[in-house]
């Protein structure tokens, strides 16, 4: 996808994550670690998400796309060498740690109905992430859809 139309031409694009920071921080408010929270941004490849939340303060952020060239996008931005980038279909995913807090903006909404977009698509109905991505006292998800 980001190969042929690049990351502004994707209907997903936020240009400024605002809503979906403010989340991700109010959820950490409520956590012991706070922004030491281990974040995942679950298909957030090329979202400036990560890097905002890492300006902020955040610690452990990890982004998971399963699209390698949104990953390198995402990797371009000053303070990338701060995150954890994992190019990995979600689907198939087998988180190795836990996460307190999960976002995501732009990937439940593509698994709607079979075919899913990805390279699991014989594993349909997906299953829900069961731990280790989420910890004990963990936050609900911070999911924001696009629009």
């Amino acid at each position: 996808m980001y190969a042929s139309r690049g990351q502004r031409q994707v209907s997903w694009y936020q240009p400024d994550p605002r809503l979906s920071a403010a989340l991700v921080m109010d959820a950490a408010a409520s956590l012991p670690a706070g922004r030491d929270s281990a974040v995942i941004d679950a298909g957030g490849g090329a979202s400036l998400l990560a890097q905002r939340l890492t300006i902020a303060g955040f610690t452990d952020m990890t982004v998971l796309d399963v699209s390698a060239a949104a990953l390198a996008a995402g990797r371009a931005r000053p303070g990338s060498g701060r995150i954890r980038w994992i190019n990995a279909d979600l689907l198939g995913w087998k988180p190795a740690r836990a996460y307190q807090i999960w976002h995501d903006r732009a990937v439940f909404h593509f698994l709607v109905t079979p075919p899913c977009p990805t390279a699991a698509r014989s594993s349909w109905p997906p299953s829900p992430p069961t731990a280790p991505s989420t910890a004990p006292g963990s936050q609900s998800p911070a999911t924001t859809r696009p629009g």
